[in-house]
């Protein structure tokens, strides 16, 4: 039973991926400012759908000017952790991770 949820959730996985990335591809080609985030952000919130993610968040998050968050991530699934609680960001890897 472990195998067949598991097995749903990654074909749920790829197809959200399939459905998704093609818009937002064809959408930086024309437009890439500010609302250019959100179908990340929604992205970021389907994935947390379909892993079951919940995400709780302490304190308040500063959403009125620019701001740099620093993390030490264990996972992948951080990442879509912290974006959907942060529509406007962008996530960038150390160097090292380039060559994967």
């Amino acid at each position: 039973m472990r195998t067949l949820i598991a097995a749903i959730k990654f074909l749920a996985f790829i197809l959200l991926c399939l459905l998704v990335a093609p818009v937002q591809m064809l959408l930086l080609l024309f437009y890439k400012g500010r609302y250019a985030y959100i179908l990340p952000h929604l992205w970021h919130k389907g994935v947390c759908a379909i892993f079951q993610i919940r995400v709780t968040t302490q304190g308040t998050i500063i959403k009125d000017r620019q701001v740099f968050f620093v993390s030490n991530h264990l996972s992948y699934l951080d990442i879509c952790a912290i974006a959907t609680q942060i529509c406007f960001a962008s996530f960038v890897a150390k160097a090292d991770v380039e060559r994967w």
